[in-house]
């Protein structure tokens, strides 16, 4: 077959089977021209046609969900039924290379839609379209399983070549949707925002425009199982691998497993070999009063990062500096786009900045690393290195603590000899927050939802494989130390009744071993009184009763810090609130789905 009559073909059976389906004007006919879902007790999809046309009820439901979801789409403007009816006419029912599928439960309720467009072209490509879930509370993967049947069914009818879909860069539930039935990434396309009274559109960059994009398209695709070829890297089956783009054109990779599964030493090498690109290393910096020190760190991190094969992006999160840390991160996060900016309301604490780091970090791993740059930055090589071979948890080991004072130093051994006695987890001495995580360590601490938080505790609570860089801490050199005496205590009894309850398990000891001693003294007053020997004076006396009370007060003192933080606990306030982002959605992508891709587990199942 030539490759004309192949191209006649594959277009006839678009425009045949996509106008026998639309014409569709009759509820028996449409109820059996519906496509059922894998399991038929998940729905099935039925062809917008005729009959919608006239179905205002219908329409409603479609205005609402576009209106609930604008912020996916690139042009975003007023909705109203009108339009939302003068849209399904001319440009679903009458074009004659699209369709719409609603996507509808056992019950026939509507969950949501998604279609095919663009269909007529000589390429044999179909444009994955409209791919949105309306109601959240619907069945459980019915979204999924539609998308996989509407593929299946394109393949039998017509036989396209590819499938691909633009998404915003920055909807990262979509994204990890469609790379979970198969779609690869393929490149970024840099977009423009405009803005006119009542709408706002996005277009692709022109060649004469060099200012920073506003946003990115992910253009993925899909190859029809008919046409995938065997890796010739291996003999079993093909695992596509991702590849998206930086602003300035670089490549980036990642294998094709899903739910943050690691990524092992030979994949990082076969991804090497084939020239596919570069993985995301998200670098999480916690930043409180650093103006002197963060125009030196984005020096050095641009310099470190310049030389590795990694696409990378610089979360800073500013804890409500009062010097101008704020407006420099804000400057930098409006010049380069691999940086971000976060500042909270508030002073949250450093160990609440990590975990607003990490839930807002979008890498495949993620690098926490302070702004006064006592942790090297030129370590970053080996941190990747040892998370390539690997390792989940990598974590800095401190060697010599340069600059810090003789109590510090002292104190920090003396608090890890305390925590390793007495916590049920171990940490490894002079271990540091200066540690990369993978995504899968990223996502299981991201699960953590306590107000009292201890990272170096819960990096190692989570388990998975960890392996330590040994190193030399740097002096600080500009700024004052935001760890004084007082934060260190609070650290070390935060570290305690995060992972311990031997403080109050010690206090039933001390009673037992009081009233040991009390027995003893008992009997050497009895026999001093069957000898006619009295002990002299009141000072066993005082000093026992002195004993007793400080173990009560240390023991309603630790009581209390237990049910302090139970406290704090049960009020399930927010962990932060932010003041002012730059380059951030609002909420992080972790905390919520948008309604249209609840991928949330219920009952066992994914959404």
């Amino acid at each position: 077959m030539t490759m004309t009559s192949a191209t006649d073909t594959y277009q006839h059976a678009v425009l045949r089977t996509f106008a026998f389906l639309k014409l569709t004007a009759d509820p028996d006919q449409l109820h059996e021209r519906r496509i059922p879902l894998a399991s038929p007790a998940h729905g099935s999809l039925v062809p917008m046609c005729e009959l919608h046309a006239r179905d205002d009820a219908l329409i409603a439901v479609l205005a609402q969900w576009r209106k609930k979801n604008a912020w996916v789409y690139p042009t975003q403007f007023e909705v109203t039924l009108q339009g939302t009816g003068a849209w399904l006419r001319s440009q679903v029912l009458d074009a004659p290379g699209r369709i719409l599928f609603l996507v509808v439960d056992a019950g026939g309720t509507p969950i949501g839609h998604l279609g095919l467009a663009d269909a007529l072209n000589d390429a044999h490509e179909m444009k994955v379209d409209n791919v949105m879930r309306g109601d959240p509370e619907g069945e459980p993967g019915i979204m999924e399983q539609a998308l996989r049947t509407m593929l299946e069914w394109a393949e039998q009818t017509a036989t396209p070549q590819r499938f691909y879909l633009p998404v915003f860069a920055d909807n990262e539930h979509a994204i990890r949707f469609y790379r979970r039935l198969g779609f690869r990434d393929e490149r970024l396309t840099p977009l423009r925002r405009h803005e006119a009274s009542d709408r706002i559109w996005y277009t692709p960059l022109t060649d004469d425009d060099v200012d920073a994009p506003d946003r990115f398209h992910l253009i993925m695709s899909y190859t029809p199982c008919q046409r995938r070829e065997p890796s010739p890297l291996s003999s079993g089956p093909v695992k596509p691998a991702h590849v998206t783009e930086d602003v300035s054109g670089d490549r980036q990779g990642e294998d094709d497993q899903q739910g943050g599964e690691r990524l092992g030493k030979a994949t990082s090498e076969r991804i090497r070999r084939e020239a596919r690109g570069r993985k995301l290393l998200t670098l999480v910096m916690p930043a409180m009063n650093e103006e002197d020190n963060l125009p030196r760190a984005y020096e050095e991190v641009t310099r470190v990062m310049a030389d590795l094969p990694y696409y990378y992006e610089v979360l800073v999160i500013d804890n409500a500096s009062t010097d101008n840390t704020g407006g420099l991160a804000s400057a930098l996060a409006e010049r380069d786009c691999r940086w971000r900016y976060l500042r909270f309301s508030r002073n949250f604490s450093v160990e609440i900045s990590i975990a607003a780091g990490l839930r807002f970090a979008r890498g495949d791993a993620a690098l926490v690393i302070f702004s006064d740059l006592q942790d090297p930055v030129n370590l970053i090589p080996e941190f990747l290195r040892k998370w390539e071979e690997g390792n989940d948890v990598v974590y800095g080991q401190v060697r010599n603590r340069q600059g810090d004072s003789f109590w510090k130093a002292w104190g920090a051994r003396l608090f890890y000899r305390i925590i390793n006695a007495l916590a049920d987890v171990e940490i490894t001495p002079n271990a540091t927050d200066f540690r990369l995580l993978s995504r899968r360590a990223i996502d299981a601490l991201n699960q953590f939802d306590e107000r009292n938080r201890y990272l170096r505790g819960f990096a190692h609570w989570i388990g998975f494989k960890r392996c330590p860089v040994v190193y030399d801490r740097l002096p600080r050199s500009a700024g004052k130390s935001k760890a004084p005496p007082l934060f260190m205590l609070n650290l070390a009894v935060n570290a305690l009744t995060c992972f311990s309850i031997k403080p109050l398990q010690l206090f039933s000891v001390a009673g037992v071993v009081a009233f040991g001693c009390t027995f003893c003294l008992a009997l050497v007053y009895l026999g001093g009184w069957l000898f006619s020997y009295a002990l002299p004076g009141l000072t066993t006396v005082y000093l026992l009763m002195l004993a007793n009370l400080a173990v009560m007060l240390l023991g309603f003192g630790a009581i209390g810090e237990y049910v302090g933080r139970i406290y704090i606990e049960t009020k399930r306030r927010p962990l932060f609130l932010i003041d002012r982002a730059v380059n951030l959605d609002a909420k992080p992508p972790t905390v919520e789905a948008p309604a249209y891709l609840d991928l949330r587990p219920r009952n066992d199942a994914a959404a």
